[in-house]
Formats: structure tokens, C-alpha cells, sequence
């Protein structure tokens, strides 16, 4: 689909490095936002982050960091899933 990042075999893209890097940005923000005590804010966060990396309701033209977390989902999810818990557990 994409680009090799270390140009060799490995089948790792830019597109999915950057939406393990949207995902771990998002995850911390909602792991933060749970530590501080906004648990309502945390997990709708995470609500809309999961149901836009799976494509609900996105018509037309999309943003650039939407588009990419839409083509490769499943790095930005576990990305959100390390980053959340990294922050909770620190």
C-alpha cells in the first residue's frame, strides 16, 4: 500500500507509523483525562476515536489524519490501547 519506512523488506508504511503516532496521542490524552479525574471526557474520547478509526459516518471529504487512521485502523486502535494504558498505569 505504501512506502517501506526502513527501506528494506520490512512491510511497515509511513501511513502506519502515523496512525500508531495518532493513536498513542489520542490514548494518552484520554489515559491523562482519566488520571485527572474527567472519566466522562476519557471515555468519550475514546468513543469517537474507536468509531472514527472504524469509518462510522464519514461522507465526503476527510481530513488528512482521519484518512489515515481510516486506512490503516487496527495500528492507531492498539496504539490508543498502549498509550491509555501507559499513562493509567504511570
Amino acid at each position: 500500500m505504501g512506502k517501506s519506512v526502513f527501506s528494506s523488506s520490512n512491510a511497515l508504511t509511513y501511513t502506519e507509523v502515523h496512525a500508531a503516532i495518532i493513536g498513542v496521542v489520542v490514548g494518552v490524552l484520554a489515559g491523562y483525562a482519566r488520571v485527572v479525574g474527567y472519566e466522562t471526557v476519557a471515555v468519550g474520547g475514546g468513543v469517537v476515536f474507536v468509531a472514527l478509526a472504524l469509518g462510522l459516518g464519514a461522507r465526503g471529504e476527510l481530513p488528512a489524519a482521519q484518512t489515515t487512521l481510516r486506512r490503516e485502523p487496527w495500528y492507531g486502535l492498539a496504539a490508543f490501547l498502549v498509550g491509555g494504558a501507559l499513562v493509567t498505569v504511570l
